[in-house]
Formats: C-alpha cells, structure tokens, sequence
C-alpha cells in the first residue's frame, strides 16, 4: 500500500488535474521567440494560469490534496515557484496577479518559496560564491515584500492570464 490511495473517483479526478496542467500553457510572444532561437526555435510555448481556478476545484474541492495538507503545499510551491518574482535581472514570464496571490498563496507559502526559489537559482550559479550570496539576499528581500492577501505587486507584475 502506497502513502496515497485514491478510488476510482479520485483516479478521474486526478488525470482531469494532470490534463489542466498539461493544457496550462500559452503561445510564447514572438519577440520572446528571438530571444531564444540562436537559429532554432527551442521555446515556443510558457506556462499559463487560465486553468487555476478549475485545477484546484479538483484539489480543494474534491479533496485529491486538501488545503494546507502536506501535498497541497508541496504542489503549490512547485506549480508557483517561478510565477512570484525573484529577482530583478531575471523576470519571470507569466507572474501571478495580486488576486491570484491572495487565492493561492499564504505567508507559509512564500517562506517556503524562497527556499524553492534559492535553491533552483544556486543550481544555476556553481562557482561564483559572491554572485550566489548577491542572489540569494534579492530573494530573501522580495519574498519579504509578498505579503497574504495580495496587498503588494511584484514590481515587475505581469498580466495574469487566468482572468483574475
């Protein structure tokens, strides 16, 4: 026996949640696609949050991962860990909008997003020590500035697209 059972309900309801992440993407603007090409298009598409509203309906609602359990947090963390700015020099694509901070994330969220945050940052930084500490007080000082309930925006906030 696993540490998550589900019935078969709960089975269709999850392959509905893996279907909504799958579909949560958006065509990558064209000036972006330059950026990226060097001769071959490489990324095409980023993701989305229009399907935000349905994916935890099927979480919440449904109970596949209750709020503020152990997998709900893990999930969330994860899903938003680049859709709440971290650094200046390095926007995030798609950030979520106030009203969608305010939904989906909590003060216990953002403490553990920093350390999502950090961490997937220093895998990019191997060798440069000075450039890593730089990085990581940014991130520990922006995290400060997302407060519950949305009060602030990232000073670089994009549109959200869930339409929020």
């Amino acid at each position: 026996m696993g540490i998550w059972s589900v019935d078969e309900d709960q089975m269709c309801d999850l392959e509905q949640v893996i279907r909504l992440l799958g579909e949560s993407v958006q065509p990558l603007p064209a000036i972006w696609r330059e950026d990226f090409k060097h001769g071959r298009p490489m990324v095409t598409t980023m993701q989305s949050h229009h399907n935000l509203q349905e994916i935890f309906y099927y979480l919440w609602e449904k109970r596949l991962t209750p709020r503020d359990s152990l997998a709900d947090q893990i999930f969330r963390v994860v899903l938003f860990h680049h859709s709440i700015e971290a650094m200046e020099a390095h926007p995030n694509m798609v950030n979520l909008s106030s009203l969608e901070k305010s939904k989906w994330c909590d003060d216990q969220f953002f403490k553990v997003c920093q350390v999502l945050q950090i961490a997937d940052n220093e895998s990019y930084i191997l060798f440069d020590e000075t450039h890593v500490q730089r990085c990581r007080r940014e991130i520990l000082k922006r995290q400060d500035g997302n407060v519950f309930m949305g009060a602030q925006r990232d000073k670089h906030d994009t549109q959200a697209d869930s339409g929020d």
